[in-house]
């Protein structure tokens, strides 16, 4: 066994792991000298090499919970961070769509199990008030930096050529090895006790009491998948905007998404308190700043704008992100919550996967337009559009997570 970490060197090292939460994003300088290299293949194939990771994730995601049963945590961990980088680094040696195509596929089966790691490791080593820091540190600050990381990092190696950005997923050894060396295997905690319900009384049961799907988290699961596909649609859309109108290089591109997600960090440190300010239409507020930001992008015909509209973009996507989990633990019972946070995960990869396509049916089948700019305008409505609706019908029908919380308050009183 390792000498374990301890005090703030643990966390230090548990935090660690999140850096490769959005290190699908790597791949993004890459995309126009891809598109120039595979002309026979559809561009918005090309483009879902950003997104495939994250829908990869989450078929792995959805069996995390038998695999911590079968292996240990530090085995399964460094499994996950050793394929996630031969999945990352194979491109730079690959020549054949297929082949790559099954490469990221490759890191998104290692983000599977590295992403929901990071915060289930916090949630082992840790309790109360400090887990929740840490797990807001995590889950927004870190990812943010880990993105930089890899973003600006591909941007730089893909101005010689487009194979060289993939050395980027060389990064993770710097996290393995220390994790190697000090990251202990956390203690078993004893399983809760689970009460045997008669058949009568499961027959009373409502559908969220019993854990079942309901509405109401469908809903969000359709709107996180539909957020999702915009966000996808603009990520793959500026490097194809930058390039052809002559605004920058490979470098440029790793600069601008650098931007858009350093924007995450401070919007996520002040979450809690946007929430309260907003109340009931966080949400749908946040999805109308998203809409400005990305409008900012289509007027923008100069690298300045086009950054301001990507920070205006990233602070929304702060506060998107745990956001979405907020609201599944708001309007999900007790027993509904770990099918409300996996499927925050899975409209997240799944709406990011179909984005570049999503975008593609909209703008050029729907609208007759071409990809790029015009992909851009598509992603701006769709968040506004989305957010003014969800706010109207919160009006006019009033937040199911109030009436789910009063249910709550009616019971213990």
């Amino acid at each position: 066994m390792p000498k374990r970490a301890s005090g703030k060197a643990l966390m230090f090292l548990v935090l660690l792991i999140a850096l490769d939460d959005v290190a699908g994003g790597g791949a993004s300088p890459a995309l126009p000298g891809m598109i120039a290299s595979f002309p026979d293949w559809p561009v918005e194939v090309i483009q879902s090499l950003v997104s495939l990771p994250s829908f990869a994730a989450v078929i792995v995601g959805l069996m995390f919970g038998k695999l911590t049963e079968k292996f240990s945590k530090r085995s399964l961990l460094f499994f996950g961070m050793i394929i996630f980088m031969i999945g990352g680094i194979a491109p730079a040696f690959l020549n054949s769509m297929p082949m790559i195509i099954i490469a990221r596929a490759i890191i998104g089966f290692g983000l599977g199990i590295t992403l929901p790691m990071s915060m289930n490791l916090i949630d082992d080593f840790w309790s109360g008030k400090t887990r929740d820091i840490l797990m807001g540190v995590g889950n927004t600050s870190m990812a943010a930096i880990g993105g930089i990381i890899f973003q600006f990092g591909g941007g730089l190696l893909a101005v010689a050529d487009w194979h060289h950005a993939y050395w980027v997923y060389l990064f993770p050894i710097i996290i393995l090895v220390p994790m190697i060396l000090w990251l202990p295997e956390p203690a078993v905690k004893a399983h809760a006790e689970v009460k045997v319900l008669k058949p009568e009384e499961q027959a009373n049961m409502s559908r969220a009491d019993k854990g079942q799907l309901t509405f109401p988290i469908l809903a969000g699961t359709l709107i996180q998948i539909l957020i999702s596909a915009q966000i996808l649609g603009v990520i793959s859309n500026l490097p194809l905007v930058i390039v052809s109108e002559g605004l920058g290089d490979p470098a440029t591109i790793g600069i601008v998404l650098s931007a858009l997600t350093l924007a995450t960090f401070p919007a996520g440190l002040f979450f809690g308190h946007y929430k309260a300010a907003f109340k009931k239409y966080y949400l749908p507020v946040s999805y109308i700043i998203a809409g400005l930001g990305v409008s900012i992008q289509y007027i923008s015909h100069s690298m300045s704008g086009i950054i301001v509209g990507c920070v205006v973009m990233g602070l929304s996507m702060g506060l998107l992100l745990p956001g979405m989990y907020s609201r599944m633990s708001d309007i999900a019972s007790k027993a509904q919550m770990s099918l409300g946070m996996g499927f925050v995960v899975v409209g997240q990869g799944f709406g990011q996967f179909i984005g570049p396509y999503y975008n593609s049916i909209v703008t050029v089948q729907i609208l007759g337009l071409e990809i790029g700019r015009a992909s851009i305008r598509t992603a701006a409505i769709g968040f506004i559009t989305v957010g003014i609706l969800w706010a109207i019908w919160m009006t006019i029908r009033g937040d199911v997570a109030d009436r789910l919380q009063k249910s709550r308050s009616d019971i213990a009183a």
